[in-house]
């Protein structure tokens, strides 16, 4: 099916949006953007999950004032020049969080449990301007596989196979572009990063940013602060995450351990899981 003009297809989201009783703005020319995209508004009444899975490349989700309820999961891409946004619309603070067990403060692995989740090598978003309370993954495809490789290799001090991957073993950016290649010959399975993310101007608490298998994103101008233990660092990009820009971020206040009583709970809660 041929894509619609941004005001048809504006037309279109919006027919079905209030079908589903979730908010959107009116579709009509003022509201496509120069890069084809159309502005879809979210108001606490509705839903941001629906928002999030009609967008399409150039679309700016931009979200009322309030608190946003519940997981955001992001399963298809933006383009490059043409990225996803999910923005305040500007009429006040906006909240998005959502509530996962606690972690128990032995944990060594990060929690992948977020409010944005992005698995699988999703690209071209960008998230701005928000208030998130339990933070954010990404991840490309078979990172689950990665990552238990390249331990693996640091277990058994083989670092020979691991420096010899493209622009590992030397200062080579040229070559390393081409890790995703090597990596998806030598395990078998198709490594695809996560591209062209932009976590810009956010305050993040309770659960930080993490990043595993990614490329070409830009962390910016984040206040990330208060962010409980058994989660893993404020900010944390790992397992073949190469080119990133990272700057004037303000991390602070990280490993808090949470109450007595709610260590008991998870404690619980664990010993429940390794019965089961």
């Amino acid at each position: 099916m041929p894509a619609l003009a941004p005001p048809r297809r504006a037309a279109a989201v919006t027919a079905l949006l209030v079908a589903l009783g979730t908010a959107v703005a009116a579709g009509s020319d003022q509201h496509a953007s120069a890069d084809a995209g159309i502005v879809l508004e979210g108001y606490p009444t509705g839903t941001l999950q629906a928002l999030v899975d009609l967008a399409m490349p150039g679309d700016h989700i931009q979200l009322h004032t309030g608190t946003y309820d519940g997981q955001v999961t992001i399963n298809h891409s933006g383009a490059p020049g043409l990225p996803i946004t999910i923005e305040p619309f500007g009429d006040g603070p906006v909240t998005v969080t959502a509530t996962f067990p606690v972690e128990p403060c032995n944990n060594s692995k990060p929690a992948q449990n977020r409010t944005f989740y992005a698995a699988g090598g999703v690209d071209y978003w960008t998230i701005q301007g928000l208030n998130i309370v339990n933070g954010i993954w990404l991840s490309g495809s078979n990172f689950d596989v990665v990552a238990p490789w390249f331990k693996r290799r640091e277990e058994v001090r083989d670092w020979q196979t691991r420096r010899a991957l493209p622009g590992r073993g030397v200062n080579d950016p040229v070559a390393a572009r081409n890790i995703y290649i090597a990596l998806s010959t030598t395990l078998g399975v198709t490594v695809d990063p996560a591209e062209g993310w932009k976590i810009l101007n956010n305050d993040m608490s309770g659960r930080g940013m993490h990043g595993t298998v990614t490329r070409d994103g830009e962390l910016a101008n984040n206040t990330i602060h208060d962010i409980a233990c058994g989660i893993g660092p404020g900010a944390w990009l790992t397992t073949y995450s190469d080119f990133w820009k990272v700057h004037d971020n303000h991390v602070s206040t990280i490993a808090i351990r949470p109450t007595a009583t709610t260590c008991r709970k998870a404690s619980a809660s664990a010993r429940r899981r390794r019965t089961t």
